[in-house]
């Protein structure tokens, strides 16, 4: 009888096959284009307006992300710490259910500020507020 083939890993990708890692500089380059760069800018989770941005990936280069503009938003560092490697209904999960107050508040201000649009961050957010498993 013939063996059963392993299941590929739909969690991390290993290493060797991962894309390439650009530099902060590259990534806002890819982001902005040509247009002129401005000091300060929201991030699209929270609404926080900082001169500290970061560049975030949507769908995590480590789980088989590009780094396509489409791919890319601005997140303040708050929001791209926690965030991490995580996609971002398991990064919600993950905040709601913490202990630490600080988490908690970061939770309820993504709500807050993605109330009543129509992006597909704010959608997915808002699929994650409304799910039956709350923790």
């Amino acid at each position: 009888m013939g063996r059963k083939r392993r299941r590929i890993r739909s969690r991390n990708i290993p290493f060797s096959k991962r894309k390439k890692r650009l530099s902060t500089p590259q990534l806002k380059k890819i982001y902005f284009g040509n247009k002129k760069q401005s000091k300060s800018q929201k991030c699209i989770y929270c609404g926080k307006k900082s001169t500290g941005y970061h560049v975030d990936h949507k769908n995590p280069i480590a789980k088989g992300g590009s780094n396509r503009k489409s791919n890319l938003v601005i997140a303040c560092a708050a929001c791209n710490s926690s965030k991490g490697d995580k996609r971002l209904p398991e990064w919600l999960r993950k905040i709601r259910s913490s202990k630490k107050s600080s988490r908690k508040t970061l939770y309820r201000k993504i709500i807050k500020h993605n109330k009543g649009k129509r992006s597909s961050i704010a959608k997915a957010i808002r699929r994650v507020r409304d799910s039956k498993n709350r923790a």
